[in-house]
C-alpha cells in the first residue's frame, strides 16, 4: 500500500526536506489552510489562524518561494494567500525578478 500525502501536500511533487520542519504539519487540521466558506465570515478566521502560525514557522521562507513557484497551489502558504501570491507574481515579473 502506498502512503498518501496530507491533503495539505497534495499539488505538491514530493515533499522537500524543508517541509519536515514546517508549522503546519499534523496533528494540525490541514483544512485551516484552505477556505472552507465564501467571503468573510468563516473563511477570513481560517486565514487569519493560518497567517498566525505561519508568523512563526521557522521554514516562512522557503515556503513563500515554493508556492510562488508552483502557480497551482491554493490556500494559505507562508501567511499568504493565492491572490496575494499572484500579486507578487506579478510585481516580481514587472521588477524583472521573475
Amino acid at each position: 500500500m502506498t502512503a498518501r500525502l496530507d491533503p495539505m501536500w497534495e499539488n505538491a511533487l514530493a515533499p522537500l526536506p524543508w517541509m519536515d520542519r514546517a508549522a503546519c504539519l499534523p496533528p494540525l487540521d490541514p483544512e485551516i489552510w484552505f477556505r472552507v466558506g465564501g467571503k468573510g465570515g468563516a473563511s477570513m478566521d481560517i486565514n487569519d489562524k493560518a497567517r498566525a502560525i505561519c508568523s512563526w514557522c521557522p521554514v516562512k521562507s522557503e515556503c513563500l518561494e515554493y508556492a510562488l513557484a508552483d502557480r497551482s497551489i491554493e490556500g494559505v502558504w507562508a501567511g499568504t494567500t493565492t491572490r496575494e501570491r499572484r500579486r507578487m507574481r506579478t510585481e516580481r515579473k514587472a521588477a524583472g525578478d521573475e
